[in-house]
């Protein structure tokens, strides 16, 4: 299999396995050659992993598979030998040839020839204890992808009963942490995670198989796809050949081996040609055309034009696009959701109008051109779980064990959940909602109408402390200074609520920035400042800065955790606020009032010209966020939401 540059945003495999590598590629922010032979390498192992599934499907039929197998063993084995010639220096190459053909060799044996769980458990603590040792930063990124590989194929055999497959899972994961540091276990348990929601869909598509395969042989006289645009029917090859080319190259290795896999194949494509959102979907390989299908934005492919080539219905566009499981996925009617257990308003409700006009019209109206953001700074930098608009609150929460977005209009008390999954950093703009989805394994940038229609992923970078303003969403993410290393480094970035235009615009030194105006304002020795471009980046104030708020062309901030200020957009005109006896790590401006938090204390407010300080609840969390929404105040107490008017 020859590969080349242009090949790797087209390197798609089956159902998990692009989810799991982009993710993989992704945390660790893979320098280009590097990417290269690791998804490579990924890929060829990955690929020979079906092997076993392959040999027990052949064992009736009259080809040698001995044979076959390790012609095909052996194909790989030169493939990444000589992407390791051409990729590596001579250092790397001895070893890295050394550690494939061994891990390789070993797997491949005990992939094979698959007896029980702890005779593989085995053999991959010998491989661990073997090779880890040898390697370096780059050579243990290649390692880990060999090892993600093996685990693939082992669970693929175990899949099929919780019962059974979770325990292994967890002897491997724990012997497995042994072995790696704390910062990535958390990654290799996502990874995990992928990899066992894939053997279960193995284990019902295997359940299934001889009734899929028999209804395809009934439509094989029906074969080929409408191509709309170009109004002429194409093959199931071309059109696999010309929207998942990976795809189509590994059909045609397996094709080799076995004809099985290419009933099944064709038996999906007839399935979504013809699906209508009123029977189950059971197939891997569904699955895998549905992970391409939502990755589009990333793999190259047009999403729009491959459910027009398909003929898919409306129905089965809303099950791809908002999460699909091996069930028929409706789409959901909004109901509405009663508090329960995370949120609990406080009694003090009234009835009075929302009077707060700096954040019933977030917009900035010291510049000419009336800026309109997602949310205040002081929400966003509490973490964004309430914002409003209009006459809405909404709210990124649980309630009655369901998390997701709530919209809640004013006076009515009735929350409606118009998206389902944990999210924060809401920042509503015009008809959307943007968020960054925490709680997915994917995690990434999302909007979603505020009537709960037309959810989007923007982009897979896990946003921290994100900030909408008209068009532009510009947000920071943590890259890990190396694959192993303790430390990160914080970059701001910018793209457009479309997903174009994306950019990196440098390092900054904490979370806390508020985009205003044409500029963005961070913590970094100080208060620094650039343009939205990245440009004329400047130091406006000195000192032990934190909890940076923008209101009506003014900044607010905290020295030393005690004392209150507030100066211009520039940095002069410095006055001293108030100085609080005690500390407070949280506060959130907005209107004409600061609220903080006192440690073991509780919530005050204080005006912006320090005349009035006072308390308004007495027991609140230390660490507890603020957010303003309107006239009222939420506060976190124990794992419950409050809320207070003022």
């Amino acid at each position: 299999m020859k590969l080349n540059k242009l090949d790797r945003n087209q390197m798609v495999f089956f159902a998990g396995k692009k989810t799991t590598i982009n993710k993989f590629l992704i945390d660790y922010d893979l320098e280009y050659e590097n990417e290269f032979v690791c998804l490579t390498v990924i890929n060829n192992l990955v690929n020979k992993g079906s092997l076993k599934l392959i040999e027990q499907e052949s064992q009736t039929s009259s080809i040698n598979e001995n044979n076959h197998i390790n012609d095909f063993k052996n194909r790989y084995i030169d493939d990444i030998e000589e992407l390791i010639h051409k990729h590596c220096n001579t250092t790397d190459r001895v070893k890295l040839k050394k550690m494939s053909t061994n891990i390789f060799e070993l797997s491949f044996d005990y992939m094979i020839k698959y007896e029980d769980s702890g005779r593989s458990k085995d053999t991959l603590n010998k491989i661990l204890d073997s090779l880890t040792e040898q390697c370096d930063t780059f050579e243990r990124i290649v390692l880990s992808g060999m090892i993600l590989a093996i685990f693939t194929g082992t669970f693929a055999a175990e899949a099929g009963d919780d019962e059974s497959a979770r325990p292994i899972m967890n002897i491997f994961l724990s012997d497995v942490y042994g072995k790696f540091q704390s910062n990535d276990k958390k990654t290799m348990t996502a990874m995990m995670g992928d990899m066992y929601v894939l053997a279960k869909r193995k284990f019902i598509a295997d359940k299934n198989k001889e009734k899929a395969i028999g209804n395809q042989r009934k439509n094989n006289s029906q074969m080929g796809t409408h191509d709309k645009k170009n109004n002429n029917s194409i093959s199931f090859d071309e059109c696999l050949r010309k929207h998942f080319p990976m795809q189509a190259s590994t059909l045609s290795v397996i094709n080799e081996i076995s004809s099985i896999h290419s009933s099944l194949y064709e038996m999906t494509l007839e399935t979504l040609k013809d699906y209508k959102g009123d029977y189950e979907l059971e197939d891997i390989y569904l699955g895998a055309l549905i992970i391409h299908v939502r990755l589009g934005n990333i793999s190259g492919f047009s999403i729009d034009e491959l459910f027009e080539e398909l003929n898919w219905s409306m129905e089965f566009k809303y099950d791809v696009m908002n999460g699909f499981t091996t069930k028929t996925v409706k789409k959901p009617e909004k109901q509405r959701v009663e508090p329960k257990m995370k949120v609990d308003y406080d009694s003090k409700r009234s009835n009075n109008s929302f009077q707060d006009k700096n954040t019933l019209s977030i917009k900035d109206n010291t510049s000419k051109n009336r800026i309109e953001y997602g949310n205040t700074s002081g929400n966003i930098n509490n973490g964004g779980r309430y914002g409003f608009k209009g006459n809405y609150i909404y709210s990124a929460v649980t309630m009655g064990g369901q998390a997701g977005i709530y919209k809640e209009q004013v006076g009515n008390g009735k929350p409606l959940r118009i998206y389902e999954g944990e999210v924060n950093n809401l920042n509503i703009v015009g008809d959307w909602v943007y968020f960054n989805k925490y709680g997915s394994i994917l995690g990434g940038i999302g909007k979603v109408k505020t009537d709960g229609s037309s959810f989007t992923t923007i982009d897979l970078d896990r946003a921290i402390y994100m900030h909408v303003a008209e068009d532009w969403i510009y947000y920071c993410k943590s890259v890990k200074k190396g694959l192993f290393s303790n430390q990160s480094d914080l970059y701001l970035c910018k793209i457009k609520t479309d997903g174009t235009n994306k950019t990196q615009l440098g390092k900054i030194g904490d979370y806390n920035f508020v985009v205003w105006d044409n500029w963005i304002y961070f913590r970094q020795s100080g208060l620094r400042r650039m343009m939205k471009d990245g440009t004329n980046l400047s130091t406006i104030l000195e000192g032990s800065i934190y909890n940076v708020n923008i209101v009506d062309g003014s900044i607010y901030y905290m020295e030393n955790f005690c004392d209150f200020y507030k100066c211009d957009l520039e940095g002069n005109k410095r006055v001293h606020i108030f100085k609080i006896r005690g500390t407070s790590y949280r506060m959130n401006v907005t209107g004409k009032w600061i609220y903080y938090i006192k440690e073991d204390d509780g919530l005050y407010r204080l005006s912006i010209d320090g005349s009035k300080n006072e308390k308004i609840v007495d027991s609140v969390d230390n660490n507890s966020d603020i957010h303003v929404a309107g006239n009222k105040v939420i506060y976190l107490k124990g794992d419950r939401y409050n809320s207070i008017n003022v």
